[in-house]
């Protein structure tokens, strides 16, 4: 491993997508221990974009919920390296369907890989952190941890108490010169929508949330033309992670700043009225084509 490094830290979800290309950018300056569940995928992105496997880029294949595995990376890397620097959670997935359809364990599954998996790697780290009087953890959250959409009640809820908490430890680790970071990214042309969980029975008409299940179906396979490149989206975390003072909250993609401006600047009620005048639209829509 090369010596000649600026910092020591964790990046788990880096298979695809954003993790990818940011262990990428990352380990070129600093070590990175990264975390995946598939590493074939990780290296068959590595073929596609003709990269080769940077020198400081430790790849540990493990499921981020697996916490006895987890401290003992954790312990195992401040005792080689004497200091952990950074820690960014990023792995998760989304759980889409009406809020009915969605079984109890496939909520507390996404609650645990997007929100008490991050929670227990931040355990892992922050003694090794208040021990050095210095530490950065970035908690890849959403633009829905900020607002909701029809079908996003277990991934947003997830992510709305990800950023949540990200701000309350801000305030708690400040003492200890501990910064942290909710990222906030919009739409990113990744992988997520091919790993999204999504009922079964999206065309079956004779169920209540048919109109619900064919906006998730419309939406699975496509990315509108604002969405941001994973690659691009990666590399303005880059420069946010070189800054010495990182913001409580970043948002990366024109949709996520125009989302968040609008929804500072637009009377609640009113956006709610008009999401809820869309959807009452969109189911009119399709009783409609069923009575047809």
């Amino acid at each position: 491993m090369n010596a000649h490094y600026n910092q020591v830290g964790i990046l788990t979800g880096i298979s695809s997508g954003i993790g990818f290309h940011l262990s990428i950018l990352l380990s070129g300056d600093n070590i990175v221990y990264g975390i995946l569940r598939n590493k074939n995928k990780f290296l068959n992105n590595l073929e596609k974009y003709q990269y080769k496997l940077p020198e400081n880029l430790q790849i540990i294949e493990m499921d981020v919920r697996d916490y006895t595995k987890g401290k003992s990376l954790v312990d195992s890397i401040y005792k080689e390296h004497n200091k952990i620097d950074f820690l960014i959670n990023n792995a998760g997935y989304g759980v889409y369907a009406p809020y009915e359809e969605i079984s109890d364990q496939e909520f507390r599954e996404e609650y645990e890989t997007n929100f008490f998996a991050p929670l227990q790697w931040i355990r892992f780290v922050l003694p090794y952190m208040r021990k050095q009087n210095y530490g950065r953890i970035f908690n890849i959250t959403s633009i829905l941890g900020r607002l909701t959409i029809p079908t996003s009640s277990a991934y947003a809820s997830s992510k709305f108490s990800l950023v949540a908490i990200s701000e309350v430890l801000r305030y708690e680790l400040s003492p200890f010169s501990i910064q942290v970071c909710s990222i906030e990214p919009g739409l990113i042309k990744t992988d997520f929508k091919n790993n999204m969980v999504v009922p079964s029975h999206l065309d079956d008409m004779n169920l209540p949330y048919y109109f619900l299940n064919q906006l998730i179906q419309k939406r699975m396979f496509t990315y509108p033309f604002y969405a941001m490149d994973a690659k691009n989206a990666a590399m303005k975390i880059n420069k946010l992670f070189k800054k010495k003072r990182i913001p409580a909250h970043y948002r990366v993609g024109i949709d996520a700043k125009l989302y968040w401006f609008l929804k500072n600047i637009l009377p609640e009620n009113l956006l709610i009225f008009f999401i809820e005048n869309y959807i009452k639209f969109v189911f009119s829509k399709y009783e409609s084509k069923k009575r047809n």
